[in-house]
């Protein structure tokens, strides 16, 4: 069966099956396990944050493995003055990363955050958890320019959902180095839950 999203790469409009060809973006559990496989074929880093405690502030705790966090829009969508980390919270069984408000310290899945990459990454990948007809997350290159957008446009929307996308080009402008997790507004607020299973490397894919 075939599940239907709309995706934006460079700005076209496109329908996208779950498991899409071997470049751009990769979408679904096959697509995690190809990524899984490929961090120990190829080289690479998973981070899944159970090596941090629920309520755990994070910003730079994984500046090492090349990866950093902030949160950066509250609820109601107005951008922080000052961005705050995000926080670890456990969430269907495993532990995840959430947004932080500008007023508080604690987990609210409203607030929207940025996953930075130190370099930027040939691919990348991450799982999103909540309802996905919600979720809105933003695939960015080097340059700032948009490669890739995600939003499940049917409800009921499916609760986790793995996002990736691989970088064909050499060209490491080209490469990403963030995505942005964020949602449509409903109820006067928006709606943008966790994520978990953060993919990312800097290698090619052997024999792809």
């Amino acid at each position: 069966m075939k599940i239907l999203a709309v995706v934006v790469t460079f700005a076209v409009v496109i329908l996208c099956p779950i498991f899409c060809a071997m470049a751009g973006e990769m979408i679904g559990e096959e697509a995690e396990q190809l990524f899984s496989s490929w961090v120990t074929s190829t080289g690479g880093t998973l981070i899944n944050f159970e090596d941090a405690y629920t309520g755990a502030l994070l910003d730079d705790e994984y500046a090492l493995e090349g990866v950093t966090f902030k949160s950066i829009r509250d609820p109601d969508g107005t951008t922080m003055k000052v961005p705050k980390p995000v926080v670890v919270v456990t969430y269907g069984g495993s532990q995840e990363i959430s947004g932080v408000p500008s007023w508080g310290s604690g987990s609210d899945g409203r607030v929207a955050y940025e996953i930075l990459f130190t370099d930027p990454q040939k691919w990348v990948g991450v799982v999103r958890h909540w309802n996905n007809y919600y979720t809105i997350t933003n695939f960015y290159n080097a340059q700032g320019s948009l490669v890739y957008s995600f939003q499940y446009m049917q409800e009921p929307g499916f609760s986790r959902m793995f996002l990736g996308y691989l970088v064909e080009e050499s060209d490491t402008s080209q490469w990403i180095s963030r995505i942005e997790c964020d949602g449509i507004i409903l109820d006067e607020s928006r709606q943008v839950g966790y994520s978990d299973n953060l993919y990312l490397s800097l290698f090619n894919i052997i024999n792809h």
